[in-house]
């Protein structure tokens, strides 16, 4: 997807990308699906909360298809749309995040960004059946973290593309403004449809 043209810039081809699942509609998640949106892939992006709710109305508005993973899992979502070329996991939860090995589809790559702490607890995988078809099914799962200069040179200009395009849905990611004194309650609390939370440091 991803290789350097003659001037070190990052290029990216998207003929191989046709069908993408985003799993987790936090920041992550929702600017996975922006970018998908922007490269005109097919994307479906999974989470917990009602498909009637504010985090699903944000992914429709840039022409996303919103599932409720409580209702329909990842692996029937890829019964019912089709092979999935490209997973991208934002869930931060290890059980969940495996899980998505069973609706990735034929050359598909399932990218790891959650860096899980204790959620979900222990689980259990059925090693045999999921190797076989990562081999059998030219399969890659990767993480990715890190970033160096030219990543964030391009994320800048598909920014300012995602903002020419959809104004009014890249705005509503961010939820709320805090101010810094109210950073406990900030980082405590999570409300349902909350996707980006902000502090507002002012000028000194």
């Amino acid at each position: 997807m991803r290789e350097r043209n003659d001037q070190g810039a990052i290029a990216r081809d998207w003929r191989f990308v046709r069908r993408a699942l985003v799993a987790g509609a936090g920041p992550i998640g929702m600017m996975a699906a922006f970018i998908l949106r922007l490269h005109h892939v097919e994307t479906h992006v999974t989470d917990v909360v009602p498909a009637d709710g504010y985090k699903a109305g944000l992914v429709k508005s840039i022409g996303g298809h919103y599932w409720n993973a409580t209702e329909t899992p990842a692996a029937e979502v890829a019964k019912r749309v089709g092979n999935i070329d490209l997973i991208v996991e934002a869930t931060g939860i290890a059980p969940v995040a495996y899980e998505l090995l069973n609706a990735l589809g034929v050359n598909g790559v399932l990218v790891f960004t959650g860096v899980p702490g204790d959620r979900g607890g222990e689980f259990q995988i059925q090693g045999g059946h999921l190797m076989r078809q990562q081999v059998l099914w030219n399969q890659i799962v990767m993480g990715s973290v890190n970033a160096n200069r030219s990543y964030f040179v391009q994320a800048v200009k598909d920014l300012g593309e995602i903002a020419l395009r959809w104004p009014d849905a890249l705005a509503k990611v961010i939820t709320a403004h805090h101010p810094l004194e109210n950073f406990e309650a900030a980082l405590t609390t999570q409300p349902r449809d909350e996707v980006k939370a902000v502090f507002d440091i002012p000028d000194v």
